[in-house]
């Protein structure tokens, strides 16, 4: 299925906050504590998200038709904040075009990009490997969220 990855609007970051939350509570949740729970609800509500934008974030979105199907959001044009997919979208390449659409952004806007980091849930570990990203540091947790520590040399 044909998709367009493009910035999303800020009339759009609703859905895209939507979106993670629920692909968070479908995948990631289950395996966190409550603690974690609210801090990535917390972290990934529309105002915090508005509020990073407004910081120098950007987020971009994968759209089928004018449905938001993905949706990643990067900051200082060298980490990711937020990847996810929603689950009919899965391995259908979605996180590889918003990731490549993502380090077009950072060069176009003359970032000097040597790596880039994220701290990925366990569940997504396998996702960021198959972007040519590896493991930093064991597993850790801050906040009740558990993550690894992830990088890609460029």
């Amino acid at each position: 299925m044909a998709f367009l990855v493009r910035e999303v609007l800020p009339e759009e970051v609703e859905a895209a906050s939507l979106l993670a939350q629920k692909v968070f509570n479908r995948f990631i949740a289950p395996g966190c504590p409550s603690a974690g729970i609210a801090s990535f609800r917390s972290f990934a509500q529309p105002g915090a998200v508005r509020s990073r934008l407004a910081d120098g974030s950007f987020m971009l979105g994968a759209y089928f038709g004018e449905q938001i199907g993905g949706v990643l959001e990067m900051r200082d044009y060298s980490h990711i904040s937020l990847l996810f997919t929603a689950e009919e979208y899965q391995r259908q390449g979605v996180a590889r075009e918003l990731f490549q659409a993502a380090l077009t952004r950072c060069r176009d806007c003359g970032a000097v990009l040597r790596e880039v980091t994220v701290n990925s849930s366990p569940f997504a570990v396998q996702v960021y490997r198959k972007l040519g990203f590896l493991p930093q540091a064991e597993e850790q947790a801050k906040g009740g969220i558990r993550y690894v520590p992830m990088a890609l040399k460029l």
